[in-house]
């Protein structure tokens, strides 16, 4: 889902909280309105979720980046 809504080279300048000088993108209107598809589609899906795979899914996304670079 956040691959098809961000480029990977946009995701290297992103994180959740915004930490190390990156944008912040937890309270983006596009990051609640993804959360709440998801909510819709799998109400057992809790916000912790939500959050925990997007702090995972923009923390790797320098080597995703890096990776589609080289091919």
């Amino acid at each position: 889902m956040f691959a098809k809504t961000f480029d990977y080279e946009l995701a290297t300048i992103c994180s959740w909280r915004g930490r190390k000088q990156n944008y912040k993108i937890e309270n983006l209107k596009i990051i609640k309105f993804m959360s709440e598809a998801v909510h819709h589609l799998f109400p057992n899906i809790t916000d912790h979720l939500m959050e925990q795979a997007g702090t995972s899914w923009f923390r790797s996304a320098q080597q995703r980046f890096a990776r589609q670079k080289n091919v």
